[in-house]
């Protein structure tokens, strides 16, 4: 999964945005709106053992 924040909006369409991560959510860091989305609301595994621990500390 890729997250990505932005601080500001861009003037990039969302036909110009190609990304090659299979899922992939863009949001304006201050408004919470979504300017980009790719299979967002698919559930996918967390992969990896770091990203497993931060998990496990966030809800300990």
């Amino acid at each position: 999964m890729t997250l990505l924040v932005l601080g500001t909006a861009s003037t990039v369409s969302a036909q110009e945005f190609d990304v090659a991560a299979k899922h992939a959510i863009a949001v304006e860091a201050t408004t919470g709106k979504i300017l980009y989305e790719k299979d967002a609301n698919q559930p996918v595994e967390i992969a990896s053992i770091t990203k497993l621990v931060t998990v496990y500390l966030v809800y300990e």
